[in-house]
């Protein structure tokens, strides 16, 4: 039987039909499961859109090295906080080792484990670090010479190790000053000084020296923790001492002194601050047998006599080191 055209097209349409419409609405099915419902006054009208899924990302962030101490001194207990974010897509139900690194010295400082991380969930870890490890190369004084000004900024890292999607947020660091030497003044003086402000001496080495006193009643100190080694040590620095006869005679009233003290307990023989001086620079050494093997303060003072007209004598040092047999 012949068929007429408009039952050629009526057929022409039922395969298009079959062999485009039917697939593609399978395809939408297939991909999103969850039509949106929409209400249009009576008629109740049904939108599958097309909308394809994305695939999985497992992604796990370092995201922040946080510490609130401002001003961490050498040989202080800190905490140190990691926090570790699931940016990514996937729950992570697998544990997630982190580790804290002081990378300066290529020291790691602690390691702790999450037991997974759920989607968009993040979780700060405390790790505490112990400053009084922070390695001394070959000499136990730190800045001896004064040139990083009793200042050591240590790098730390933080890092993860879990294999994930992406790896360029795995890792953090952060810089954190170490204050090596401390300054003590009863006038809240700088002790450690570049060149342009040492107004009357050049320092031994470099461009950093201390200079103590130069004012009236001044009691002046710097001090440092330091492990004293086992075989023969010595303390070793470089002085200059300037003073007036005229204004600072040798005598009980106008004699100023400096020294330094292990424990706050004196040691070797002071330096007397009074008389016609402007020594240069001169070395003076100190036996330290005695502390041999111990974790100790070391300081090295300074004293002025009261005289409210001249200001005082000066003592100068730079070049602080402990040698060792």
């Amino acid at each position: 039987m012949k068929l007429s055209n408009r039952q050629l097209i009526h057929k022409r349409f039922a395969i298009i039909f079959i062999i485009l419409v039917i697939p593609i609405s399978l395809l939408i099915l297939i991909v999103n499961t969850n039509p949106v419902f929409a209400t249009n006054g009576q008629t109740k009208l049904v939108y599958i859109p097309l909308i394809l899924r994305q695939s999985g990302v497992t992604d796990i962030a370092v995201s922040d090295i946080i510490t609130t101490a401002n001003d961490v001194v050498l040989g202080e207990m800190i905490d140190i906080g990691v926090l570790v974010e699931n940016v990514g897509n996937r729950e992570v139900e697998l544990d997630i080792p982190v580790y804290l690194t002081d990378t300066t010295d290529m020291l790691p400082i602690d390691s702790q484990t999450i037991s997974g991380l759920g989607i968009g969930i993040s979780t700060t870890l405390t790790f505490t670090w112990d400053t009084g490890q922070i390695l001394r190369s070959s000499n136990p004084i730190l800045d001896g010479g004064f040139e990083s000004d009793g200042v050591n900024d240590h790098i730390l890292t933080a890092v993860h190790h879990l294999q994930d999607d992406k790896s360029d947020n795995n890792t953090r660091d952060a810089i954190l000053p170490i204050t090596v030497w401390q300054e003590n003044s009863n006038f809240g003086l700088n002790l450690i000084l570049i060149d342009s402000e040492l107004t009357h001496i050049s320092p031994h080495n470099g461009n950093w020296a201390v200079w103590q006193g130069g004012v009236d009643s001044e009691n002046a100190s710097i001090t440092q923790i330091v492990t004293i080694p086992e075989n023969n040590p010595t303390l070793v620095y470089w002085y200059w001492i300037q003073s007036s006869a005229a204004v600072f005679p040798c005598d009980t009233i106008y004699e100023g002194a400096s020294g330094v003290k292990i424990n706050n307990t004196p040691i070797g023989q002071d330096h007397r601050l009074c008389g016609n001086l402007d020594t240069g620079w001169l070395e003076n050494s100190i036996a330290l047998n005695d502390y041999a093997g111990q974790t100790v303060l070391l300081e090295i003072w300074v004293q002025t006599p009261e005289n409210f007209l001249y200001g005082g004598p000066s003592f100068y040092i730079d070049d602080v080191s402990i040698e060792s047999q």
